[in-house]
């Protein structure tokens, strides 16, 4: 495992209530060792933290941190101790492993480290904060020359909620422009035509991208019209077979649902297997080099929810051994609902919490996770309070425009004033999480919602391109299977 920051040294303190000092010393140079000269540049580093802040009885909560050094040198060791913590609550770094007689330590060059929060369920209800001290150490000097910065993350513990009853009424309103959303599928067939797909092959622009062959599955299944079952076998012959077995897969390209319904449809093909596990453990960001650190990070939140729907997929073909990393990637893409809705990280795009929140009831239904339907209600709220545009009948695309596509360095617009236009032809990537709210809560303010967020995306769809056609009947059928 590489360390937060080359060559510093961390003493981690835990506040309730009344904060606790930690002092650490680190063991000192060699009575031998010559005298230093002076640092030609001060040793200084900068430090930010990010992730979910609320905690809930048997889950664990995934928190990130980075550094970054802005001048002179330090030391080679990252010591890491936690004290005092509150009853019910541990604290860990699952990426370290290393210990020496200072005690535990992380070693290398990567600036992203996370720390794990779990609570048991003798945890009390309560506001809490972690402090956490990272110090370097200039080994120019003689003897090294501490430098410290402290970082507090505030922890919220929530008592567990109460099992949802909902009372959905048995006379539901009319689905709004369903005739049109019906006629506009059978548009989209020239996409997944063997020429089309063979032409435009891994082209982004394609209609493999979201998922081509799961898209094609569900229309044959809704129209019950099986050519659209072959043309699930062309995209899968080009996307399976020519991309994802046949060498490395960027983490903006997992899609394993395709491959799960042909596995379950067509007797188990080893091909389907071996193409799911493949996104679940090969993929870029399943990769265990890949520090969770960063997938704390939103900017990671659509490749971290692929890689959710991908474990969870790896169960349906028969690879069991992915549960426990359904529960990591299930805690970091909550996290990422709550750095968006109580804008600890401001840049954000609706769709992207359309994607997250598919993946998290995937999760839902394998689990039955109450707190899945706490964190998406939230973020449903969220979302349609600071991102509907009425007059649109759609969402803005996203909160401020970027440089360079970073956001994480694109300095945040102060006032930040988020836009007035809205982006309908994602509405269709969003609309089911609402529906799906509904049918936990039967508040039919969630499927008004819905409603309006699916006749937007209708009436203002763009499906001229093939990722457009897909990206509008990824899961759009689940709002009509949920709303019926």
């Amino acid at each position: 495992m590489r360390t937060l920051f080359p060559r510093l040294a961390l003493s981690l303190t835990l506040l309730v209530d009344v904060a606790v000092g930690l002092a650490q010393q680190l063991p000192s140079p060699p009575a031998t060792a010559p005298a230093a000269s002076a640092p030609t540049a001060s040793y200084d580093f900068s430090v930010r933290h990010y992730g979910g802040h609320t905690l809930r009885p048997d889950c664990t909560l995934y928190h990130g941190i980075a550094c970054r050094q802005t001048g002179g040198g330090a030391d080679a060791h990252l010591y890491l101790k936690n004290e005092q913590l509150p009853p019910g609550i541990k604290l860990d770094w699952p990426e370290i492993r290393l210990k020496d007689a200072t005690g535990i330590y992380n070693y290398g060059t990567t600036d992203n480290v996370v720390a794990a929060l779990h609570a048991d369920k003798t945890a009390g209800a309560g506001n809490y904060t972690v402090k956490v001290t990272l110090t370097g150490y200039d080994r120019r000097t003689n003897p090294p020359t501490p430098v410290s910065h402290d970082i507090l993350i505030p922890l919220t513990v929530e008592a567990p909620s109460p099992p949802l009853k909902p009372v959905i009424p048995h006379a539901q309103p009319p689905i709004p422009m369903l005739e049109v959303w019906e006629k506009h599928m059978l548009t989209g067939a020239k996409f997944y035509e063997k020429p089309e797909v063979d032409r435009v092959m891994t082209w982004e622009g394609g209609g493999w991208y979201y998922d081509g062959a799961r898209v094609c599955f569900q229309i044959g299944d809704y129209t019950k019209d099986p050519v659209w079952y072959a043309r699930a076998q062309n995209v899968l012959s080009m996307y399976r077979d020519k991309y994802v077995l046949a060498g490395g897969v960027q983490g903006w390209r997992v899609f394993p649902h395709g491959m799960a319904m042909d596995y379950v449809r067509n007797g188990q093909p080893a091909a389907d297997k071996a193409g799911v596990i493949k996104l679940a453990t090969e993929s870029a960001y399943a990769l265990p080099t890949t520090p969770l650190g960063r997938l704390a990070h939103p900017s990671l939140s659509r490749e971290t929810a692929f890689l959710l729907n991908a474990c969870l997929q790896a169960d349906v073909v028969g690879d069991h051994t992915q549960r426990d990393r359904v529960e990591t990637y299930k805690s970091l893409c909550i996290g990422h609902l709550e750095q968006w809705t109580t804008k600890r990280f401001a840049y954000t795009q609706p769709f992207m919490f359309g994607l997250t929140a598919e993946a998290l009831i995937g999760a839902h239904d394998k689990t039955g996770d109450p707190q899945i339907v706490t964190a998406l209600q939230k973020a449903c709220d969220w979302f349609w309070d600071n991102a509907w545009i009425e007059k649109d009948t759609s969402f803005w695309y996203q909160s401020y425009p970027l440089q360079n596509d970073d956001s994480i360095n694109t300095p945040v617009p102060d006032p930040l004033v988020y836009p007035a236009k809205g982006s309908p032809d994602l509405n269709l990537l969003i609309c089911p999480a609402y529906q799906w709210i509904y049918k936990q809560t039967g508040d039919p303010k969630y499927r008004d919602r819905a409603d309006n967020i699916f006749a937007g995306g209708v009436k203002g769809a763009f499906l001229d391109q093939g990722k457009h056609f897909s990206q509008n009947y990824r899961w759009s059928f689940k709002y009509v299977e949920w709303r019926k």
